[in-house]
């Protein structure tokens, strides 16, 4: 799907499912079966359907797009609780190693090289406090290109995923408030969409956690092979026949 077409799917369901909600009620058929009957109905169709057309312009837009995403990512950076949400969250307790700490440690037990170390004490002392996203970053920008864009697109679709969640959950909700705040009566046909819509968050749910879980298995993976030398070794041996053979 293309990017600028992904964030407007959750504008454009919550708006299909709001709409086909209130037009299944018991009200909402009697409005429309009025329509059939009416004298004036041709102008009240043009002012149904510019409505109507208005409705999914403004919610098919990349603003109303950008607000579900929003949410999704208020909850993922952890906004709530500082220092418990991001990249930097994921990594370290999914991945197979601490980067921070194996870095200082292997800095701790390399030997010194220069008769000015007290100009390193300092940093020394304040690079333990450092946020681990520093150290993730810093190792993660050695990836190849190529890697770091397919990790970027797995992490863009669970996060369309969830969008996506979102807005047809809030669409559930508000449809539901609305007819029980004006009692325009619930019909057997409710329970189809909310049946459907149900079965659709599923799979959206299932999506979302398959892309995150190739996507924050591709870190381990690089992560792995720049630290683990055994790894490391094999992978070099790898690319090299493979070098050759494209030769």
């Amino acid at each position: 799907m293309p990017r600028e077409m992904r964030w407007r799917t959750a504008g454009i369901l919550f708006y299909l499912i709001l709409v086909l909600s209130l037009m299944v009620t018991q009200v909402g058929q009697d409005f429309i079966r009025n329509l059939f009957y009416s004298f004036a109905k041709a102008d009240i169709y043009q002012v149904v359907l510019t409505i109507l057309g208005t409705g999914l312009v403004l919610f098919s837009s990349d603003a109303i797009g950008f607000m579900f995403s929003t949410m999704v990512l208020f909850f993922w950076e952890g906004k709530f609780r500082p220092g418990r949400g991001g990249y930097s969250s994921e990594w370290l307790r999914r991945t197979s190693y601490n980067i921070k700490d194996i870095i200082i440690e292997q800095y701790k037990n390399a030997p010194k090289t220069t008769k000015i170390e007290s100009l390193h004490k300092i940093f020394e002392k304040q690079w333990e406090t450092y946020n681990p996203d520093i150290f993730l970053t810093f190792i993660w920008q050695f990836a190849p290109r190529y890697i770091d864009d397919w990790d970027t697109r797995k992490y863009s679709s669970f996060f369309t995923d969830l969008s996506t969640i979102t807005g047809m959950f809030f669409g559930l909700v508000l449809s539901a408030l609305i007819i029980w705040v004006w009692h325009m009566g619930f019909t057997l046909t409710h329970l189809i969409i909310l049946l459907v819509s149900l079965a659709w968050i599923y799979m959206l749910w299932r999506n979302a956690q398959y892309a995150r879980q190739e996507a924050w298995q591709m870190v381990d993976m690089w992560i792995a092979g720049f630290i683990n030398p055994r790894l490391r070794k094999i992978l070099n041996t790898l690319k090299k026949n493979n070098d050759i053979d494209s030769e």
